[in-house]
């Protein structure tokens, strides 16, 4: 079987940024890192992207991570998607499971749907 590749899991990127919060007062969705959407990718797919491109951040020790992947589906919900970049030189992130990531880029893009 082959790796799993952006265009094979784009849906299901597409349908965990649906159910993203949508803040009421018309602020929109909510944004997500891409290791927050891999995070809640239904799991088989996320712990096939995991076995097949290596645990996401700088030490997957691989420049096409499993983040890669997601972010890359992401991209092909274009126009329908809002793209913008947070400096994380000064932040920690941490998955809902403890999970400590270290970006493998200073930059990380966050993304959302355009409601």
């Amino acid at each position: 079987m082959s790796n799993l590749m952006p265009k094979d899991i784009k849906d299901q990127v597409r349908q965990v940024l649906e159910t993203t919060h949508t803040d009421t007062s018309g602020r929109g969705r909510s944004f997500l890192t891409a290791y927050q959407i891999l995070e809640r990718l239904p799991s088989a797919i996320k712990d096939q992207i995991i076995q097949e491109r290596g645990t996401p951040g700088s030490g997957a020790g691989r420049n096409y991570a499993a983040a890669s992947v997601v972010s890359d589906a992401v991209e092909m919900l274009k126009p329908g998607i809002e793209i913008r970049f947070l400096d994380t030189s000064s932040l920690e992130i941490s998955l809902e499971d403890g999970t400590k990531i270290e970006p493998g880029n200073q930059n990380v893009g966050l993304y959302r749907l355009i409601s």
